[in-house]
C-alpha cells in the first residue's frame, strides 16, 4: 500500500531526477522486507517518522500505537523489535519480555529518554539494546541494520 502511495508521488514529481533516485528506495524493499521491523510508540508523530525512516531505507514496517495493539496483532515473525519503553499500560521492557515469554522471540532494541540505572541493568540482563531519545543522528537505523543483516 505504502509501495503504491510512494509510487503515485513518484510519478507526479517534476524533477526528472527525483523520480530516479525515489523508485530506487521503493524497490531497495525487496532487499530487506522479508520480516518486518516491529516499532511501537504512543507518539504519533514519532511512529510515522520512524516508519518513514526506516521503509525509505528499505526495510518492511508494521508499526503499532500500544503495547495492547502488537499484542493482538503482532507478525508472526520479525527482524527486530524497536519499542518505546514509556508506554501506556505495559512498559516496553514489560511488552519485549511478554513476547518473548509467548514464544514471539526476536532482537529489540528501547527507546528512551533518560533511562534509570535500574532500567539499563534490566535491559542488559535481558540482552535489550537501549538508544536514548532524542533519536539523533543514525544510531537507531544502524542498530537495526546491523541486527537484521545478522538475522538476515
Amino acid at each position: 500500500m505504502r509501495q503504491i502511495k510512494a509510487r503515485r508521488l513518484i510519478a507526479s514529481h517534476e524533477n526528472p531526477i527525483v523520480p530516479k533516485l525515489a523508485e530506487m528506495f521503493v524497490l531497495n524493499s525487496a532487499d530487506r522486507g522479508k520480516r518486518p521491523i516491529v516499532l511501537v510508540d504512543d507518539d504519533p508523530a514519532l511512529l510515522a517518522a520512524l516508519e518513514f525512516s526506516f521503509e525509505t531505507d528499505g526495510f518492511c514496517v508494521a508499526g503499532f500505537a500500544s503495547a495492547e495493539a502488537l499484542l493482538a496483532g503482532a507478525p508472526a515473525a520479525c527482524a527486530c523489535l524497536v519499542i518505546d519503553q514509556n508506554l501506556p499500560g505495559m512498559s516496553g521492557v514489560d511488552l519485549i519480555e511478554s513476547l518473548w515469554a509467548d514464544g514471539r522471540r526476536a532482537p529489540a532494541i528501547l527507546i528512551t529518554t533518560h533511562p534509570s540505572v535500574q532500567l539499563r541493568a534490566r535491559a542488559t540482563r535481558l540482552g535489550v539494546e537501549v538508544v536514548e531519545k532524542p533519536l539523533m543522528g543514525d544510531a537507531l537505523i544502524w542498530r537495526v541494520r546491523r541486527i537484521a543483516s545478522v538475522r538476515g
